[in-house]
């Protein structure tokens, strides 16, 4: 067994039984592949041949028929007997091809019956055809000479006759057997040099493969020093540096396996959520930073103890034990107080399999639910907030209805003031849906189509439209400060003119008759800023950082009594940053408010993204 093992990895040992199976089927190959393309050469080079042949032979035919059509029989005659050489015979026949009427006799036979001689004249009968060909392949005319028989009409003896001329095919034959041997010859002559070069390669191959194989013996004993010398064929050296690399690669693996206890550490240091283990007896094998700052423990000092001695929740420590008891996973919500904060937390465990899958311990993950529980209250709030304004509407509605309803004869004047109430509780909660609408579009992030937007053209249409909204004399002056340049942004165009529009709208809402909205539009730092600024009423300055929140008013009454849903500037929030930009607002309770917005300004390598967007989904 050690004799077999030496002689598979000696690199020194003789040349193995392999290289001749190879390089037998590889001579084979060679073989075989010579004669199959010899073949093919010598059978395409016959047919070439020969069909020359056939034409040449045709050709002649028809010459001689055209040229005896105005000849009577003896002048016929007289020219074939002139014509008839010793590689080329010449039989004039009667059209019904039964006797000869001009013969030739270099070929001897006792027959007269040109049927019995030549037995294509059965078949050209029977094809009933005006020319015929016989023995034109190479098996056939080593045989016979190749023929071609013809009918033609003479007119000088108003007669129809058969012509049959047979040429010898030796020289063709010829030509055909030296081309065979030429290409037999070089055949074996090519295939003689393939063998030599497949064993001369063979045995460059060989000398590399010997060196590469001492490489790879050295690393199978644990010698990763040795390397595989450079300088030799492409693919040699190829597989000498991926042992190379490989040799690397282990020793970096040998030292990573020294260092993995502390890349554990440093991985379970940067999770974010809590982590602890324990041992089939109870007791802390692991532990992260982040659940000792939950549980307030010290890391080192809490290994190696009991979960039950430094854990001070009993939640925690019975998860514990009974997933190491029923030995399958658990899950549980825990509420922890630490201080003034409450921590909300989503609790996995999961029991710890070794190698011969026994249970060695168990694993409690703890994840932070704070946050979710904090969007959880904000969504309620939102539902009660959309649930209150919707009813303040529909209330109103209801019992003006049912005042109706009540009292047929109610004073015109009256049901007039009601149905104009109706009007107007019907418009404010056609505005609030439409801007629930629009932020729910603007939550789900989809992706909408965007163009090449002038800022101050769609400013002057918002403009435009907002003062034919109330009588000139009944609203405040709007004014626009255009540049002198157009300032061009990408971006959706309707979400854009809803946000300006919001703004301005705002802006007359809580600005006096006799007051003023100033809109100024320019560019700095590759950004288009947006400045309107009022002379109204003003924000208090602690309320500024809650203005954008969703149906948050300054003044609720107010708010209300002019039609305002309280989700505008939540809508202008949303846009901005939908568009990378960003609002912000200045104001002093009243001496006015200015909104600020800024968009990034459009770039033409923006104009691929444009054409992206375009595109219908």
């Amino acid at each position: 067994m050690e004799s077999d093992t030496a002689s598979n990895t000696d690199p020194n040992a003789a040349t193995p039984r392999f290289f001749w199976q190879v390089y037998s089927v590889y001579g084979v190959l060679i073989a075989f592949g010579g004669w199959f393309f010899g073949y093919l050469l010598c059978e395409r080079f016959t047919k070439d041949t020969f069909y020359n042949f056939e034409q040449r032979m045709t050709e002649q035919a028809q010459a001689f028929s055209s040229s005896w059509s105005w000849l009577d029989e003896k002048s016929i005659i007289a020219t074939i007997e002139n014509n008839r050489k010793p590689q080329l015979r010449i039989d004039l026949l009667n059209s019904e091809g039964t006797e000869f009427i001009s013969r030739d006799n270099s070929k001897p036979s006792t027959s007269t019956n040109p049927k019995t001689l030549y037995p294509e004249l059965s078949e050209f009968f029977k094809s009933d055809r005006s020319f015929a060909l016989a023995n034109f392949n190479l098996g056939s005319a080593r045989d016979q000479f190749p023929s071609v028989i013809m009918r033609f009409y003479s007119a000088g003896n108003d007669k129809n006759y058969l012509l049959r001329i047979a040429q010898d095919p030796s020289l063709v034959i010829s030509q055909i057997d030296s081309i065979f041997e030429s290409v037999l010859l070089l055949g074996l002559i090519a295939a003689l040099l393939a063998m030599v070069m497949g064993h001369l390669l063979y045995r460059r191959i060989n000398r590399q493969f010997k060196i590469l194989t001492k490489v790879a013996v050295a690393y199978s004993e644990g010698d990763f020093s040795a390397r595989a010398p450079n300088g030799l064929d492409v693919e040699s050296d190829l597989l000498g540096e991926a042992l190379n690399k490989l040799a690397d690669e282990i020793q970096e693996q040998v030292s990573e396996i020294h260092l993995e206890h502390n890349r554990m550490r440093v991985i379970l240091g940067g999770m974010r959520d809590g982590l602890i283990a324990i041992d089939d007896l109870g007791k802390i094998v692991l532990i992260n930073s982040v659940m000792s700052r939950i549980l307030k423990l010290e890391i080192r000092e809490a290994k190696g103890q009991y979960i039950s001695d430094v854990v001070n929740n009993t939640e925690i420590t019975e998860l514990l034990l009974n997933t190491l008891r029923i030995q399958r996973p658990l899950e549980a919500e825990l509420d922890l107080e630490t201080g003034p904060n409450e921590i909300f937390l989503k609790a996995y465990t999961s029991p710890l399999v070794d190698y011969g899958q026994d249970v060695s311990g168990a694993l409690i993950v703890l994840h932070d639910l704070s946050q979710t529980r904090q969007l959880e209250n904000m969504r309620r709030d939102f539902v009660a907030n959309v649930s209150h304004e919707l009813k303040t509407p529909i209330t109103a509605i209801r019992g003006i209805a049912e005042t109706l309803l009540d009292d047929p004869d109610i004073d015109p004047e009256i049901r007039h003031k009601f149905t104009a109430k109706i009007t107007d509780q019907s418009h404010r909660l056609s505005n609030l849906v439409s801007d629930l609408l629009a932020l729910a579009s603007l939550d789900e992030k989809k992706k909408t189509p965007r163009v090449k937007i002038d800022l101050g053209s769609l400013i002057n249409e918002r403009i435009s439209s907002l003062s034919k909204v109330t009588s000139p004399e009944n609203q405040a002056a709007l004014k626009f400060e255009a540049p002198k340049e157009p300032i061009f942004v990408f971006g959706n165009e309707e979400d854009l003119r809803q946000a300006i529009g919001n703004l301005i709208d705002n802006g007359l809402k809580y600005t006096p008759a006799e007051g003023t909205i100033q809109t100024t539009l320019c560019s700095e730092n590759e950004l288009a800023i947006i400045e309107i600024r009022d002379n109204g009423i003003g924000i208090p300055e602690e309320l500024l950082d809650r203005i954008f929140e969703r149906f948050f008013r300054v003044d609720k009454a107010r708010s209300r009594e002019i039609g305002g849903t309280g989700l505008g500037l939540a809508i202008v929030k949303n846009v901005c940053l939908k568009h990378d930009g960003n609002v912000e607002v200045k104001s002093r309770d009243g001496q006015g408010t200015t909104f600020t917005i800024t968009l990034p300004i459009y770039v033409e390598s923006q104009q691929g993204a444009i054409d992206s967007h375009s595109q219908p989904a």
